[in-house]
């Protein structure tokens, strides 16, 4: 029977990585494969897993990011110190895909942390301003605010 959590783990490697569908079966026919990943969805804190390819071009688990990647990658980190069973697979795990880069890593980290907050920092400046010109316009005849 098919574990669904490896069927997971497998859509989103062979969509980021292009792996096609033979290349994770042998993949996952390796009983060293089955292992690590087993040993990451068993223990609490084993909180990363990564899928790359290895010198050879052979797709391999890593239960830790690696300095260097021949290609693409794909990380899997559990959001919680908790065990991942096929019921909570979806919702227990942070999916990204990373590069051989680490310039890339950077530019990634930059796009999806730096414009979120530089939105935010943006909205909260103009609510400031509109908050203070509505006071200004709305203060009751002869008193006045100090700027």
């Amino acid at each position: 029977m098919a574990d669904a959590r490896h069927d997971f783990l497998g859509s989103f490697a062979m969509h980021l990585m292009s792996i096609r569908p033979d290349e994770w079966n042998k993949f996952m026919g390796s009983d060293e494969t089955v292992a690590v990943l087993d040993e990451f969805f068993r223990q609490q804190d084993m909180l990363e897993l990564v899928l790359g390819l290895n010198p050879a071009g052979q797709l391999q688990a890593t239960p830790c990011f690696p300095p260097a990647l021949r290609g693409k990658g794909v990380y899997f980190v559990k959001e919680k110190k908790e065990s991942i069973t096929q019921e909570n697979c979806r919702s227990g795990l942070l999916v990204g895909d990373i590069g051989p880069s680490p310039l890339e890593h950077f530019i990634t980290v930059v796009e999806e942390v730096g414009s979120p907050l530089g939105l935010v920092l943006e909205v909260g400046s103009e609510m400031l301003n509109y908050t203070d010109r509505s006071c200004r316009r709305h203060r009751p005849p002869g008193t006045w605010m100090r700027r």
